[in-house]
């Protein structure tokens, strides 16, 4: 039994002198009800039974359960699901014994009939039977043991155990007091879910995940999976592997946010996936403030398992996806491998410019502000004279210079772009980048379990994963963050600016322009086209060991367990060499160059004019920059780091039927590790709040520090389950947790109940708190990202100082809920939930610093905002805090119908989530806001739609499987011209609509034989809707939308015993 899963609360006290009167009333709460059932009588608990994954269900004794027909489905399947199933559809308990193999492949039963006659039907042929305990359960054993009297019974501290998320003790009743929502391997396999991706984009409860390439939101996202559950964060649902954790990407997301990438997991190896939508602190720890996802991965069947599918995408060469699975069982132990090759080809920009064309923004000026940058190449110019040159220009004169009524365009503009109105040009960036990378994903997992004696077993789980992003697409050239800078000076004598003023003897204020002392050039190192751009790589490589053992006594089970996960990621991105530029502005570029003369010895000049360029009206060859120069001017911007994990963990379970009780207690000690290491070319300088720009060698993506980080946590947790009657059941859990260093410790407790009204309507509830230490980047990494700053009109670097004074975020969770089944198929949930987060880490906001500083002349924010010669913003300081308070609520929504014919099954199924609030309490740079039905563009958030749901029918009859589904997202406020405020576009400032989106998706499966093989085919956008227009770079959001349009998947799978 080494796999579980659970659910607690959270929040850390340290040094905290905050009154904490949630936390005192949940604690008080626990300790009366452990007082409660000790001074009460003994429950009668013959009827709760230990739950193996939700096996026994009914806590009550109805023996018309045992005898009355029911409505029978359950498909050809191995032993332990088909008594799920069996579980599910008539509340009636299974205890499964010991020595039985439960990778057995049951036979498919379908109809009306008693749980006695299921049962048999279910086991023929497979020397087992059912023994009916005086109407309480049913126990499988091996039929050899035909003497009732010698026959071994079975007491629910034997029975192995299932991952159950929520709770470390054994669930005695179904449906859980937790609010949980589970997925098991067929919903994977139905509507072309390929990835973990396409998985959780159809979670109601999950909002702002940024799992498709979009370099302009998170430049790392490229290859990498994430969840949001609630719209928290990414760093704010813990996810687990069989019940464990695993180690966090070692690239942060760009506002610092840690995050475990969930395609370095084996999905395809998965057999379940449970999400708990409440907060775990009380039985995870850190991490777990808006809930908990558990990857389950398939029991040992043996065999060989091969899967195939291929997704169709419109203008790409589509997905691949292969599987083979092999597994294995024998008198002792069983063991299980899984290898998975995932292929995704790339989708341009180009392919979808329906949707991803530039629009004009802003209409009385015909202004694009996203996708489109004044900083162009061809590019705008600053003529000098001789007199301001002859002594060098200095920082104020170079002020004094750079005003619109001095630029000069290149005439070669409108062959690359269009010409602006503040006699600049324009640069599309977006034509060379792509909507999906193409992406190669390997991985290896193994697990296994040996049984040393009757007691005692080993268990080993082992996971390699890479995945390769080799060709990253992204811009031809990239806009200088330090927009004027002498850097950029190019010389009187240069070729190209020769050849420029002859020709092109432009006019300012009617005088001609005097380049005599030469010019200043605004813009970039290459022209824009989607033929020109530049690639990069992203790669990210994953191992996973555990190892464990567990101890099975009749009066109670330990288990102990260490386990260690490592992920390295690379990122490299090219940019531009910024002291190579200007050596090559000046006659001195290449890698031969060995003169002193500028233009001779193999040196050669730079050429910003668009005389360089072949495609412009007044190209000349002569003057073209070679291939050997541009190269040469490409910087290596590289990262790499590594982050590491290891955990010890020991647990202890007991049961003690008499008073209707299980109990668990444990420990956990973590380590964890983050080195961080950049190339030299983007080694940053120490960043500090000092008004100036750290030295950096590129134009744009200015790195880092190197930094060796660590952190050790240690924790003890104990948990009870408790029947306080026949009809109530109730679940108390407290954790303490000390990081040994600054960030202070954490004593979270959690309580929930089950109350069964009837036999129809059951009431829940939960009350716990949670928290969330600060990753290892949040609290010692600097580095830098790129944010689009309205009030420069483009892309800035933005530096991020990691904050040692970190203290934990903390929060209150409320889940109530009412859940109802009836006889005749109808099945639902209500839950209402509320997280308050207190104090969560937040990376301040680049664009609020920015309005801050320039709407308030004795702002406190200053010295975080840079200026170049110009005056113009290229660099803002952004450090990482405690943010202002938010609180959440809403309601989670779920029902079913189920018809059962003869020979036919019909199933409609509704899920949805509902956001009623989400309040942000105000801070110095921010007013108070609710982002609910907004874009919240410029915050930490992504869009919060008010509704996001799904509804299904899926008819079965016979071999042939056929599934509707229509998806829903809600539309909400376009806020994207905001970022604008305080610039001169203010005045323009109207907020828009972001429509609606609902699609529909077809899923068609014919089971071949019982045993051996099925095909599928699954098409999604059923009717080619286009994502809903936002005001964003790519026109559409990417966190709640993709472009792919209509897509058809074929799955085919096949088992070998």
């Amino acid at each position: 039994m080494p796999y579980r899963l659970l659910t607690t609360l959270g929040k850390p006290i340290g040094d905290r002198t905050k009154p904490l009167p949630f936390r005192v009333a949940i604690l008080c709460a626990c300790l009366a009800a452990i007082i409660v059932p000790v001074a009460a009588s003994p429950v009668d608990t013959e009827h709760s039974k230990t739950n193996n994954s939700h096996l026994v269900a009914d806590p009550k004794h109805h023996p018309d359960r045992f005898s009355v027909p029911h409505r029978i489905v359950i498909r050809s399947k191995p032993l332990q699901q088909a008594v799920v199933d069996f579980v599910e559809q008539t509340d009636i308990g299974i205890v499964i014994a010991p020595g039985v193999d439960k990778s057995l492949r049951l036979p498919a039963v379908q109809g009306r009939m008693t749980a006695a006659i299921a049962l048999q039907r279910l086991l023929n042929g497979h020397d087992l039977e059912a023994i009916n305990h005086n109407n309480a359960y049913y126990l499988i054993d091996n039929a050899s043991i035909t003497d009732s009297v010698t026959r071994p019974t079975h007491s629910a501290a034997m029975i192995e155990e299932i991952v159950v998320t929520g709770s470390w003790t054994s669930p005695s009743r179904f449906p859980s007091a937790n609010n949980i929502t589970a997925w098991d391997k067929p919903a994977f396999d139905e509507f072309g879910l390929t990835s973990a991706t396409d998985l959780i984009a159809y979670i109601p409860s999950v909002s702002g995940t940024e799992n498709q390439s979009n370099q302009f939101d998170n430049n790392f996202s490229a290859g990498t999976s994430n969840i949001n559950l609630r719209g928290l964060g990414v760093s704010r649902t813990l996810v687990l592997l069989n019940g464990r954790r695993t180690v966090n990407s070692a690239l942060p997301h760009d506002d610092g946010q840690g995050y475990v990438d969930l395609n370095s997991l084996p999905i395809n190896a998965v057999t379940r996936v449970e999400l708990l939508k409440d907060g775990a602190a009380a039985t995870y720890g850190s991490d777990a403030v808006a809930g908990v996802v558990n990857l389950i991965t398939q029991q040992p069947e043996d065999g060989l398992t091969l899967k195939g599918q291929y997704k169709a995408v419109d203008e790409s060469n589509g997905d691949w996806n292969l599987t083979a699975i092999w597994a294995q069982q024998t008198d002792r132990g069983q063991w299980m491998s899984s290898v998975e090759y995932n292929k995704r080809n790339e989708l341009t920009v180009e392919d979808r410019q329906e949707i991803t064309r530039p629009r004009i923004d802003i209409p009385s000026t015909g202004r694009v502000v996203f996708g489109e940058s004044s900083i162009g190449n061809p590019g705008a110019f600053v003529p000098i004279d001789a007199a301001t040159a002859i002594d060098g220009v200095s920082d104020s004169e170079l002020n004094s210079l750079v005003i619109e009524d001095n630029f000069v365009a290149d005439p070669g503009c409108a062959d690359f772009g269009r010409l602006l109105s503040n006699n600049r040009c324009s640069y599309g960036y977006l034509a060379s980048d792509n909507l999906v990378e193409e992406e190669t994903q390997l991985r290896w997992f193994n697990r296994a379990l040996w049984r040393l004696s009757e007691t005692t077993e080993l268990y080993g789980e082992l996971l390699l994963a890479q995945t390769d992003v080799p060709n990253w697409k992204t811009s031809p050239s990239y806009a200088p963050t330090e927009e004027v800078d002498i850097a950029y000076y190019i010389p009187a004598d240069h070729p190209g600016l020769t050849a420029f003023a002859a020709s092109n003897p432009e006019t300012l204020a009617g005088t001609p322009a005097d380049f005599s002392g030469g010019g200043l050039y605004l813009g970039r190192a290459r022209p824009a086209g989607s033929d020109a751009g530049q690639e990069g790589s992203r790669d990210y490589r994953t191992l996973r060991l555990l190892l464990g053992a567990t101890i099975e006594r009749p009066e109670y089970s330990s288990d102990v367990a260490i386990m260690y996960a490592r992920n390295r990621a690379k990122a490299y991105t090219p940019d531009t060499h910024k002291g190579r530029w200007q050596q090559a502005l000046l006659g001195f570029g290449g890698p031969d160059c060995s003169g002193t003369v500028a233009g001779e010895n193999g040196c050669e000049y730079f050429n910003p004019f668009s005389s360089a360029l072949p495609a412009s009206i007044i190209y000349d060859p002569a003057l073209a920059n070679s291939d050997q120069l541009n190269e040469w001017l490409v910087g290596d911007a590289t990262q790499t780091n590594t982050s590491e994990l290891f955990t010890a963990d020991w647990l202890v379970q007991s049961e003690q039927p008499e008073k209707g009780i299980s109990i668990a207690i444990g420990a956990q000690v973590r380590h964890e590790t983050l080195d961080i290491h950049y190339s030299e070319n983007s080694q940053l300088g120490r960043i500090d709040d000092t008004n100036q720009a750290p030295e950096n060698d590129l134009i744009f993506f200015a790195g880092g520090e190197d930094d060796q980080l660590e952190q050790t946590t240690v924790a003890l947790f104990s948990e009870a389950r408790i029947n306080l009657s026949q009809d109530l059941e109730l679940q108390l859990a407290i954790r303490y947790e000390d990081y040994l260093d600054e960030v202070g410790n954490s004593l979270d407790p959690k309580i929930a109940a089950l109350w069964q009204l009837n036999d129809n309507i059951s009431l829940r509830a939960s009350a716990s708190t949670s928290f969330r230490a600060p990753s290892l980047n949040q609290t010692g990494q600097n580095s830098t990202t790129q944010e689009f700053l309205g009030y420069a009109g483009t892309f800035k670097s933005t530096y991020r100082i990691g904050n040692p004074d970190l203290h934990a975020e903390d929060a209150d969770n409320l889940n109530i809920g009412l859940l109802w089944q009836t006889p005749e198929g109808f099945s639902g949930s209500l839950d209402f939930w509320q997280i308050h987060l207190d104090d969560p880490i937040l990376q301040q906001s680049a664009n609020d610093i920015v309005n801050h500083v320039v709407s308030q002349p004795n702002s406190n924010y200053q010295d975080q905002v840079i200026f170049d010669s110009g005056d113009h913003i290229s660099h803002v300081i952004t450090h990482y805090v405690n943010g202002p308070d938010i609180t959440t609520q809403g309601a989670d929504i779920h029902f079913d119908k189920t018809w059962l014919g003869s020979q036919r099954l019909i199933k409609l199924e509704f899920n949805a989530t509902y956001t009623h609030r989400y309040d942000v309490e105000g801070s110095e740079l921010r007013e108070r806001f609710d982002a609910v039905g907004h874009s919240n563009s410029g915050t930490f958030l992504n869009p919060i739609p008010k509704w996001k749901g799904n509804a299904a029918l899926r008819i079965e009859q016979g071999n042939h499987i056929a599934s509707l589904r229509w998806n829903y997202v809600d539309g909400y406020v376009d806020e994207g011209l905001s970022i604008l405020a305080n610039s001169i576009n203010q005045a323009e400032l109207i907020d828009g609509k972001v429509n609606s989106f609902q699609s529909w998706d077809f899923l068609y499966r014919y089971q071949v034989s019982e045993q051996q093989w099925s095909i599928s085919l699954a098409i999604n956008n059923l009717t080619d809707e286009e994502p809903p227009e936002v005001k964003d770079e790519l026109r559409y959001e990417s966190s709640l939308h993709n472009a792919f349009g209509r897509t058809a998947t074929l799955s085919i799978n096949y088992h070998y015993l």
